[in-house]
């Protein structure tokens, strides 16, 4: 075997080296550069405008436990036993769980919900983003408007949600339902604005039902348990909460309009309630016959009839009995309970502007609206319904009636509506709409929920008789 010496590499191949492996370190990084732009443009192409709303808003969005306490019937504990037997059944307590969502809309931890979510809970809690639970409490709700509001307290402020506007939304634009359907916590549906101005009955319970106006509709998923969560823009801004979804179809979810919402939570956070505007007016729904002169050409339509003005009322001097009310604002309006709806959307103490039509007439006004007066109350009776009350004290428990005072009936305007649905003097109040009347207090909070309609129900004690009706 030969051996040979190697030869010194002289400068011109050192050199020739070292710009080789300049050009290998250059190449090595543009390559690792350009799958690194790759990547990024991937991403990017990734990270939509749902992908960017979705994480600005999903931490505030909020999973809602809560429990109430039920009364069950049952003999044996079991339904085939139980239907056997005509005997009146037993009764037992029992703890009822539901969940929801809701949303975070202040540095306070109030949160935004549905009535429906938290209505007759005795605990509520809430899961919050970052896995914490936390005792929530009640600030308020409005059955009618299915909203209300719960406070976390103790609490390290939490992540809130940006509010925007569902003013200017536009059909066909991208909206993003978030929630916990069905206890899957922060769960992300999207869809469009399939329809606006939408207006849907809803059950609140076995027996009747509430109307719900002016939503949002949408066809981004909207299954149980998202119900009180937030219906965001691309802006990750809450537009609207989800409210309901209609059974019979796929694809159908209502939201509340989030300005309406937000105008029923500053009631709730100033008051504990909603201040509707009171105007000393009643209305009913009725078909009305326009003559053949009026703009419609005339038929019938149906519309929201003026049948009441309280003297010492707000709309004294500006309307009429038989007015009927064609617009609130901008929007028309063709049922009471639309009309009353609509209210809402204004301050009890707001200048509201009216469209009216008397005598096939437009007529504009605007009504300096005021909140109800309480003391009042008994003489708003008095003109609307026909009948004056007061207030006696029970030395005993006579007629076996609860309470150590009761309200009855002192005198009735002949030939008024209560004399002709048959009140007399001397009877006793029970119950007006679907409130025990014991204390005058009682029947003023009746008559103050119950002013704006078309009437009442009543139920009095005569004798030994109770006796139901409607008043007119």
């Amino acid at each position: 075997m030969t051996f040979c010496r190697m030869r010194p590499i002289g400068i011109s191949e050192r050199l020739v080296m070292a710009i080789a492996a300049v050009f290998l370190v250059v190449a090595l990084s543009v390559g690792a550069s350009a799958r690194a732009e790759e990547t990024m443009a991937v991403h990017s192409i990734r990270e939509t405008p749902v992908v960017l709303a979705v994480r600005a808003a999903r931490d505030a969005v909020v999973n809602i436990s809560t429990e109430r306490i039920v009364q069950r019937s049952y003999l044996f504990g079991d339904d085939v036993f139980d239907s056997l037997f005509m005997h009146a059944p037993l009764s037992r307590t029992e703890k009822e769980t539901s969940l929801g969502s809701g949303v975070v809309i202040d540095n306070q931890n109030h949160i935004l919900t549905n009535a429906h979510v938290v209505r007759k809970a005795s605990r509520i809690s809430v899961k919050a983003s970052d896995g914490n639970i936390y005792e929530a409490q009640l600030v308020g709700w409005d059955v009618k408007s299915d909203i209300a509001v719960l406070k976390v307290q103790g609490a390290k402020p939490l992540p809130h949600a940006a509010i925007g506007t569902a003013k200017d939304l536009m059909i066909g634009e991208t909206v993003i339902a978030i929630g916990n359907p069905y206890g899957y916590s922060q769960t992300v549906t999207t869809g469009v604005v399939s329809a606006l101005h939408r207006n849907i009955d809803v059950g609140s319970d076995a027996t009747k039902s509430e109307s719900l106006y002016d939503l949002i509709q949408t066809d981004a998923a909207i299954n149980p348990g998202n119900s009180g969560g937030p219906l965001i823009n691309l802006a990750g801004q809450v537009v609207g909460i989800n409210t309901a979804i209609l059974n019979a179809a796929e694809g159908m979810g209502f939201a509340i309009p989030i300005y309406r919402a937000m105008r029923v939570v500053e009631d709730l956070l100033s008051y504990g309630e909603v201040h509707v505007p009171w105007l000393g007016i009643s209305t009913e729904t009725m078909q009305i016959l326009k003559s053949r002169s009026a703009s419609s050409g005339g038929g019938t339509v149906t519309a929201v009839v003026v049948t009441f003005v309280f003297s010492k009322g707000p709309a004294s001097g500006l309307m009429q009995m038989g007015d009927y009310i064609e617009r609130i604002g901008d929007v028309s309006v063709h049922s009471e309970r639309e009309f009353r709806a609509r209210l809402k959307d204004y301050k009890a103490t707001d200048s509201i502007p009216l469209t009216i039509n008397r005598n096939d007439s437009s007529i504009k006004i605007v009504v300096r609206a005021r909140q109800f007066p309480t003391k009042l109350a008994r003489q708003l009776c008095y003109e609307w319904l026909g009948f004056w009350v007061k207030e006696v004290a029970l030395s005993n428990r006579l007629l076996g009636l609860p309470g150590r005072s009761c309200v009855l009936v002192e005198k009735l305007m002949h030939g008024g509506p209560a004399e002709k649905a048959g009140l007399r003097t001397g009877d006793i109040l029970i119950q007006i709409n679907d409130k025990a009347i014991t204390t005058l207090a009682d029947f003023r909070a009746a008559i103050k929920a119950a002013s704006g309609r078309g009437g009442i129900y009543i139920e009095v004690r005569r004798g030994a008789l109770y006796l139901r009706g409607t008043i007119p």
